[in-house]
């Protein structure tokens, strides 16, 4: 169902009222999407996750997704996904409440979860050690604070974020 014929009004006027909403949310992204920068931050953050799993120093979940979009006009076989559709992709990360810290969006269909992790701003800044920081926690050995992510997030060679755990999850942590 079409939601222009629910409230009478025409594709055009739904289409800027989509364009006035997303353009609004976008401007408050920031005052409510907030990755942890302090270790203060970092451990409220893994502090969501202690109730919910016996690992310890989980910053925040990290995974991706696809949204399927019309045909391009314009490189459209970039678009084109695994899943047999045009569409883009999205990558977030939230923590143990649910709570977004992160998001990561408009990468091509056909680029792999790796590579968009590769090409996003919370990867550069964890190479930079501006994030995931903090208290280190000692389980056969040193675990600082880290993302928990399927093996798409896991470390590309030479990247210096490390990972470990079982072979269908990773985990992508600081230097």
């Amino acid at each position: 169902m079409s939601i222009g014929p629910v409230f009478n009004v025409g594709k055009s006027t739904v289409i800027e009222a989509v364009q006035d909403v997303v353009g609004a949310l976008y401007e408050l992204k920031d005052e409510y999407i907030h990755f942890p920068e302090t270790v203060a931050e970092t451990a409220a953050s893994t502090q969501t996750f202690r109730d919910l799993s016996r690992l310890p120093n989980i910053v925040g979940a990290i995974d991706g997704t696809h949204i399927r979009i019309n045909t391009p006009h314009e490189s459209a076989v970039d678009y084109f996904s695994r899943y047999q559709q045009h569409d883009f992709g999205i990558q977030a990360v939230a923590d143990g409440n649910m709570l977004f810290l992160d998001s990561s969006a408009g990468y091509p269909g056909s680029m792999h979860d790796a590579r968009i992790l590769r090409n996003s701003i919370l990867y550069q800044r964890a190479e930079q050690g501006d994030i995931l920081t903090g208290l280190v926690v000692e389980v056969d050995g040193q675990i600082g604070p880290y993302l928990f992510g399927n093996s798409a997030s896991r470390r590309q060679q030479g990247t210096g974020l490390k990972y470990s755990l079982t072979a269908s999850y990773r985990v992508l942590g600081s230097k």
